[in-house]
């Protein structure tokens, strides 16, 4: 390894995606062609780089860098431009040139040792000081940021890491890589084991073994919606993924005693053969112990005869009569503390909570009118567009659940079991989508004395996030429930319904495309879907509609010929001109672009699954922002953070749930198959309120009614022994090494396919 001393005079390449430069420096008076990996490389700079002389065919002679280090500025041009830069506030070249021409060339080194060498200067003594803290600092910045991509972090993922943890970043990294998979998104063990190996970590490091499983109990649970995973899951999971790179295996008795360490420490928990992530644990045992002693909580409630009686009258004022499974859930409801409404689109759950809410008032001798009345009542769901589709319904104001319960930026809740919710009657709607730990929260900021009803269709999709609650409360059959059946009449022509029974009862009958009302099914294969798909945009638009409101495209994979990403780029391309736009690792997003939130962010107000329009996109000198219109309000995001949005044009059908869509465009094709199960189907025709266009193969459709949903391993009221039965968890068709690499959508196995 050779060293060398110079100035860089030229940046002559640089890499848009790593820290790769070729720079020109001037070495013993000579010009020389350097070549590597720079996080940090200023004009005018002094380096040292530690490295070797390597002769290039093409380029000739280059000094190739393997390390280097910040050497004091050596031209006074080039200290001037220093001092004078963004980095330095309060100094500008005037001041920056005084500075240079009364202390030298190494003005740095005097004021950082004594900032009073400036007194001569009209500087002042605040001045003076702040200057040689941010000296300091930056020295001790370019430091940080030289050793951190010494582990092998690339330049974007380095500033990440600065971002979040500044002067303690190297420490924080050498004690332990694996934390960033925790902290930083984007960072999967994979990568964190990569910089452990590049820091000396061993192979067989506790820590790294203890990582690994960790790592691969989360991602089962956040993949499959699981809460536990049986022990053979655990540990052969564990070893697949840290063997599937390595000649140096590691062995299954080290990964059991590392499992025995995780129980001792708490970070697992076991009951009856099933391992939980113990916040998982914790998640469910506190929703178990909540719904029950909310449900066994002694309250007057009204008998039969009377809330009969008023239900009668409720059906008077609303100028219909109930059907009789609709009466009978405003019964159980209003004479139970926990109670569960369940059915299909057309069987009348808006109806119900509308009947609901009067009956209730009439049983407190209370007007539905009245504030008195709706101070008692919370109205809720899950997400933005299906708590707006409540209040309209309802005639009262909905929240979502994390508004209620004060969802805050870091993403703790401000209502808990110490500051609870005052209202004494809880309906939340659009129940199936409520994960374990969204649910463990909501019980913990209620009342004992409430009481809550549950609203869903338990035949949609499971929640995105781990849990299975609405589905595992009527199995439990605890707590009342009715179980919708009979379509209503005014509901019973409409044809999307119709399909959305024939999925269920998995007898599909063709001929209803044939009537050319409100359900269609074109004929479309893999490589042609993203031209028909192009085909009906334009005729919408050419008969004057406006397909980025009026229509959504959803789909089952990201991946693929006509996946989610490929849709959006295609429509992006085609029918969005604005040459104004902003590039992110790849990404485009243009003005005029459809958008979708992926996070939930309280600052701003915006949830995750919340579309818009981008309005306007700012360049301003060092920070671009985009406008984004989510229609009650215009929100400014800044490029640093777009990895919150994506295009939205075409959406999972997971990120459709809970929401209601004009028209809906759904590609079916033989690429989906393996994620195409009876209920992605059901949830994604239910979608629709207009028109549903299938595209696709028809046989594949039929097919997908045929499959087993999947199953989630859940344990919210089941406490037997577990069955013999397996669920494999590395699925070989799911790219495990890829699992929480990407900033995809958060959450669900849809997004790593």
């Amino acid at each position: 390894m050779e060293s060398i001393e110079g100035i860089c005079k030229a940046i002559i390449f640089e890499s848009q995606s790593s820290t790769y430069k070729v720079i020109k420096c001037l070495i013993r008076n000579n010009e020389e062609i350097l070549v590597g990996n720079f996080p940090i490389m200023e004009l005018e700079g002094r380096y040292r780089f530690e490295g070797k002389y390597v002769s290039n065919e093409k380029y000739g002679d280059q000094f190739q860098v393997e390390s280097y280090n910040v050497l004091a500025h050596d031209s006074k041009s080039g200290l001037i431009d220093y001092l004078a830069s963004d980095k330095f506030k309060g100094i500008g070249k005037s001041t920056a040139t005084k500075i240079v021409d009364a202390l030298g060339l190494d003005a740095i080194d005097k004021i950082k040792q004594d900032p009073n060498c400036l007194a001569g200067i009209k500087i002042s003594k605040a001045l003076r000081d702040s200057l040689k803290d941010e000296l300091i600092k930056s020295e001790e910045q370019e430091a940080t940021y030289i050793k951190l991509y010494s582990f092998g972090l690339t330049q974007n993922m380095a500033k990440r890491v600065y971002d979040l943890y500044l002067d303690d970043s190297v420490k924080k990294i050498e004690e332990n890589p694996y934390i960033l998979i925790k902290d930083l998104q984007g960072f999967g063990f994979y990568k964190c084991d990569l910089l452990a190996k590049n820091i000396g970590f061993s192979l067989h490091s506790p820590l790294r073994l203890k990582e690994a499983m960790i790592f691969t109990l989360n991602e089962a649970c956040i993949q499959y919606g699981f809460t536990y995973v049986t022990k053979y899951q655990l540990v052969a999971s564990t070893m697949t993924l840290l063997n599937k790179k390595e000649t140096d295996k590691i062995k299954e008795e080290e990964i059991t005693v590392i499992l025995n360490d995780l129980l001792v420490s708490n970070r697992l928990v076991s009951i009856n053969e099933r391992f939980y992530p113990k916040y998982l644990y914790d998640a469910e045992k506190n929703t178990r112990e909540r719904l029950i002693q909310i449900k066994n909580f002694k309250l007057d409630l009204p008998s039969k005869d009377d809330a009969l009686k008023w239900i009668a009258i409720c059906e008077e004022k609303l100028g219909f009569n109930l059907l009789s499974l609709q009466r009978d859930a405003v019964l159980k409801s209003v004479t139970s503390k926990v109670s569960i409404i369940t059915g299909g689109p057309g069987t009348g759950k808006t109806t119900i909570i509308k009947a609901l809410l009067m009956t209730e008032a009439f049983l407190r001798k209370l007007n539905p009118e009245d504030k008195e009345f709706r101070n008692k009542v919370l109205l809720l769901s899950p997400t933005g567009k299906a708590s707006k589709r409540l209040a309209q319904s309802a005639l009262m104001e909905a929240q979502t659940i994390h508004h209620a319960l004060g969802y805050s930026a870091d993403g703790s809740f401000l209502k808990t079991k110490l500051d609870t919710l005052n209202e004494e009657l809880i309906i939340v709607d659009e129940a199936s989508m409520i994960d374990i730990n969204l649910m463990s929260h909501l019980v913990d900021a209620l009342k004992d004395n409430v009481k809550l009803i549950l609203v869903g269709d338990v035949n949609q999709l499971p929640s995105v996030g781990p849990g299975n609650v609405l589905s595992e409360m009527i199995s439990s059959n605890l707590f009342q429930t009715t179980t919708l059946k009979e379509i209503m009449r005014q509901k019973g022509d409409s044809n999307i319904i119709k399909l959305s029974q024939m999925i269920l009862n998995k007898n599909l009958d063709f001929k209803l495309f044939n009537e050319h009302k409100e359900v269609f099914f074109y004929q479309a294969e893999g490589q042609t879907v993203l031209k028909n798909i192009e085909d009906l945009l334009k005729l919408y638009q050419k008969k004057g509609g406006n397909f980025v409101k009026d229509i959504q495209i959803l789909a089952p994979m990201y991946s693929g010929v006509c996946g989610i990403d490929k849709i959006n780029e295609m429509i992006q391309e085609k029918f969005n001109p604005s040459t104004n736009m902003i590039v992110d690792n790849g990404r485009v997003f243009k003005e005029n672009d459809k958008v979708l939130m992926l996070q939930n962010d309280p600052t701003l107000g915006i949830m995750n699954g919340d579309d818009g329009i981008i309005v306007s996109i700012e360049h301003l000198e060092k920070k671009d922002y985009i406008h984004i219109n989510f229609g009650e309000k215009i929100v400014r995001i800044e490029g640093k953070d777009l990895d919150k949005i994506t295009l939205g044009y075409a959406i999972s059908i997971h990120k459709s749930q809970g929401s209601e869509y004009k028209n809906v465009i759904l590609p079916i094709v033989p690429s989906f198959q393996i994620m195409l199960k009876p209920n992605l189907i059901y949830t994604a025709v239910t979608r629709a309120k207009g028109k549903l266009i299938i595209l696709g193969n028809s046989q594949t459709l039929i097919n997908s009614l045929y499959q087993k949903n999947d199953v989630r391993q859940t344990s919210l009221f089941k406490n037997e022994e577990l069955k013999k039965k397996v669920i494999y968890i590395n699925d070989p068709s799911i790219p495990f090494d890829t699992l929480g690499e990407q900033n995809m959508e958060n959450v669900s196995p849809y997004d790593f396919m």
